[in-house]
């Protein structure tokens, strides 16, 4: 006697099962996780029989050409055999490109706060300059940091856009900054953070496969 079964929720923990008999016309037994829920005559298989489940919901279920058909609330159920292959279905490269829109969503916050925290340091420089000509210092060091954050951001910026000169200004104006703390003694361990930042960037474009998508 073949059996079909279908599956109640997105679990498949609960499942109702049709067991259809090997000749016809004969009387179609409904179970629910193996215990007997009803059954459908002949008569019935066609027009279709509701059957309530303990959570007072209500089972249809009807037979066409050999085939039961189930619905719950309104909504057809699939047979157990269809999800599982449908599971199997999915194919390596729309699971690639499911793990690249979440990869994609990482990227995107960390630029934007990348963003955010060099638009704040070109602001605080350019705003140092006045300061500094306003009490006799150089305005020198600020007006060279606060272009390399403006190439900082132009680089960023292009990443948004898929272009690899984005990386390359990022890394520059990582780098220049860097070696421009130097002669100004502003060089100590948290100069190297934006380095490391960047090198971990780098090696996510790569596995992530975006570095190969961007032009």
């Amino acid at each position: 006697m073949p059996v079909v079964e279908f599956a109640l929720d997105s679990t498949a923990q609960q499942r109702v099962q049709v067991h259809l008999p090997a000749e016809q016309p004969a009387s179609v037994t409904i179970l629910l996780n193996r215990s007997i829920l009803g059954t459908l005559t002949p008569e019935e298989q066609t027009a279709g029989k509701d059957f309530r489940l303990p959570n007072n919901s209500l089972l249809n279920v009807h037979v066409v050409n050999g085939q039961p058909q189930l619905s719950l609330g309104g909504y057809p159920l699939l047979p157990v055999d269809a999800i599982a292959a449908k599971a199997k279905d999915i194919s390596p490269a729309a699971q690639a490109q499911e793990r690249g829109k979440k990869l994609g969503g990482c990227l995107v916050a960390w630029l934007v706060v990348n963003l955010v925290i060099i638009g704040v340091l070109a602001l605080l420089n350019f705003l140092a300059i006045f300061g500094a000509m306003a009490t006799g210092i150089s305005p020198l060091p600020f007006l060279l940091f606060g272009l390399l954050c403006v190439m900082g951001l132009v680089g960023i910026g292009l990443i948004f856009f898929w272009k690899k000169i984005g990386f390359y200004l990022t890394a520059a104006y990582v780098v220049f900054s860097l070696i421009l703390s130097i002669p100004f003694g502003l060089l100590d361990v948290r100069s190297f953070i934006p380095l490391v930042a960047v090198a971990i960037l780098f090696v996510y474009l790569n596995r992530s496969g975006v570095w190969d998508k961007m032009s």
